[in-house]
């Protein structure tokens, strides 16, 4: 509704913030309807996901504020701001399109202790197929990206691969 009033062009909505384009105008319009508005970079707010062909170091990579998402024998499925991308790129590393279908996330198994572990799980935004219930212990049946694996291990649960069906 906002962005067909304001007429706002590229609005994209991220951890409870609102990234648009606009000129002046449109601007002073929000600053009117009662909106805090910032500028912003757009090198520092645009987030992208793409391949890296591998080579260097992932390390090297999280240094400087990448996100691996998976990895793939031959790539890294990465998200980054345009400006680390663009340091990667100076860096050496390769970028690529994804492709479709990408990212793939892994088969998992979980077996916790209690329904609050189940919700703990839910929380860091793993896909949950099944939770079953044998005597107090919850096996849950889903996927994840890397990401949230690493996550999920941080967090002290046992993570289990799974083949895919």
């Amino acid at each position: 509704m906002l962005s067909q009033q304001v007429k706002l062009r590229q609005a994209m909505a991220a951890r409870g913030t609102l990234y648009f384009a606009a000129d002046d105008g449109q601007l002073r319009r929000l600053r009117e309807l009662g909106y805090q508005v910032m500028r912003v970079d757009p090198e520092a707010v645009d987030i992208r996901v793409l391949r890296v062909r591998r080579s260097g170091s992932e390390d090297n990579m999280r240094e400087s504020g990448i996100v691996v998402v998976t990895r793939e024998p031959t790539y890294w499925i990465v998200s980054g701001t345009l400006a680390q991308l663009r340091r990667l790129v100076a860096a050496g590393y390769r970028l690529e399109a994804l492709a479709p279908g990408e990212p793939r996330p892994r088969w998992i198994r979980l077996v916790v202790g209690s329904q609050t572990d189940v919700q703990r799980v839910a929380n860091l935004d793993i896909d949950i197929f099944s939770v079953a219930d044998t005597a107090g212990r919850y096996t849950i049946l889903g996927a994840a990206l890397d990401m949230q694996i690493e996550r999920l291990r941080q967090a002290g649960f046992t993570v289990v691969l799974l083949p895919r069906p």
